[in-house]
């Protein structure tokens, strides 16, 4: 029966990817992706099916985390115009 997949190791590994792909580029090797996260090159595979599987659910998560920060300063039920100027950093 296969072990139950980890959060916290899905986490480690993107994290481990945004800094390999820092110093080597998107040709970097999953096999230094999976050695800088702690965990063995299959196991990377269990979580992501390919390099671009990988590299395309990295993508998603730091524009998520993006969204997130630039948008937290944003007043709750402000309109529109308030927010577009808060946001463009004109408030």
């Amino acid at each position: 029966m296969a072990r139950p997949k980890s959060d916290e190791k899905r986490s480690s590994i993107l994290e481990a990817a945004t800094r390999v792909i820092v110093t080597q580029g998107l040709s970097a090797p999953t096999a230094g992706i999976a050695k800088e996260a702690g965990v063995a090159n299959g196991s990377l595979f269990t979580y992501f099916e390919t390099k671009a599987d990988l590299f395309n659910q990295l993508y998603l998560e730091l524009k998520a985390e993006m969204a997130s920060a630039a948008m937290k300063n944003l007043p709750e039920g402000a309109e529109l115009r308030e927010q577009l100027f808060i946001f463009g950093g004109t408030g």
